[in-house]
């Protein structure tokens, strides 16, 4: 892996993974795996969001490999899943975190010491501390914006059935 592995990379690393899956093969696949792109992204992006919810700063190169790992755990049983495989992974980083839960919080807790904060530190300007945001803050932004996305889609499709067809009758 590089040494330097930025939000988007971890992205596309991961998705790369997901689309090597049974289900994302041939042509028929290939659409299936388009069209759930950005509910597999939500579902990576998952894991930041619990971090970051639960105080937890870790940069893209420490989360690479759980995420690999939690990628690669569900495709050594994928003709189990019953469910979307976008929840399904979802689900299954949600379980990650709570199982290892311990293990991240002692790795957080370590590094929250001042030599590790202060390169995150940009400038000062009035008692005002701009700094650049994390990399969790970076995937749970990322979590939050997808799902709006899908919740509006959802709510234009729904509301684009729901409308009645009105019959001219000039026409007539």
């Amino acid at each position: 892996m590089p040494a330097s592995i930025t939000i988007f990379r971890l992205l596309e690393i991961a998705l790369g993974a997901c689309e090597t899956f049974e289900r994302y093969r041939g042509d028929l696949g290939k659409l299936r795996f388009l069209r759930e792109r950005n509910s597999l992204v939500k579902a990576v992006s998952r894991f930041g969001y619990e971090c970051h919810r639960r105080g937890w700063d870790f940069s893209a190169e420490e989360i690479v490999n759980p995420i690999l790992e939690v990628i690669r755990s569900i495709r050594g049983r994928e003709s189990e899943i019953k469910t979307w495989l976008p929840i399904y992974l979802e689900r299954a980083i949600d379980r990650h975190v709570r199982i290892k839960s311990e293990e991240y919080s002692a790795a957080a807790k370590a590094k929250k010491s001042p030599a590790y904060l202060v390169p995150k530190i940009v400038g000062t300007t009035q008692q005002v501390v701009i700094r650049e945001p994390t990399q969790m803050e970076c995937l749970a932004a990322a979590y939050g914006d997808k799902k709006t996305t899908i919740r509006k889609n959802l709510r234009k499709a729904k509301a684009a059935t729901a409308k009645p067809v009105a019959i001219q009758e000039d026409l007539l």
